[in-house]
């Protein structure tokens, strides 16, 4: 078996939007047709369920095999090799919502590759889109599950009021502005964060400012 190991990106991404409810913590759903890519895996906590092939792929010379990946926190520019052809159905959620849903401490996560296969609905979820015969088909299984998953395990916390804040605002907060926004007080809004999203708040505003900065051109 040859690793693939084209000079640039080869393949297609085509991007689809999610409908209520799973808008709430869903930024896009993306159909990946790929032989290699060398580009930010994601901007945010994001699955990759694999569609088609069962051949490894290969990320930062590490092999998968997985169905579906999750990759927490947002992944530097990162190579990754396929063999052979293979699509992709990626699902891009808003900040923290990764860590909300497998209910875990980004501050323990070493690991920024993680495999979801021994989950049942995200197993189920994977056969099922697997078994999808149009994109059409794939937004519809993805908008179900993911709204599904979040009645069973999303709560709020200080978090998600701050974050709306911030990206409202466009990143033009201190730490104290927000933790006024949020009614509480910087240290426990830090414990939050770190909690959440492994960062801390003062991190997450540069990270907005940068974000925001890069949209506009």
């Amino acid at each position: 078996m040859t690793r693939a190991t084209p000079d640039k990106f080869e393949g297609e991404i085509n991007h689809f939007f999610p409908s209520e409810p799973a808008k709430r913590v869903v930024r896009e759903y993306a159909h990946i047709d790929v032989l290699a890519m060398d580009h930010h895996l994601s901007m945010s906590d994001c699955l990759f369920f694999r569609l088609s092939g069962n051949a490894p792929i290969q990320i930062n010379n590490e092999i998968y095999s997985e169905r579906c990946l999750a990759v927490l926190l947002e992944a530097v520019s990162t190579r990754v090799s396929t063999y052979g052809r293979q699509q992709f159905w990626q699902i891009a959620l808003s900040r923290g919502t990764m860590t909300r849903l497998l209910r875990l401490d980004a501050r323990k996560e070493q690991g920024r590759f993680m495999s979801w296969d021994h989950i049942p609905w995200v197993r189920t979820l994977a056969r099922e889109l697997r078994a999808a015969s149009s994109m059409r088909e794939l937004v519809e299984i993805s908008n179900q599950a993911l709204a599904l998953a979040m009645d069973r395990a999303l709560d709020v916390t200080i978090v998600e009021p701050a974050l709306y804040h911030l990206v409202n605002e466009r990143g033009d907060l201190s730490v104290p502005d927000l933790a006024d926004k949020t009614s509480t007080n910087r240290r426990t809004l830090e414990r939050a964060f770190q909690a959440r999203l492994g960062v801390s708040p003062k991190l997450e505003i540069r990270k907005v400012r940068i974000d925001m900065t890069l949209n506009e051109y």
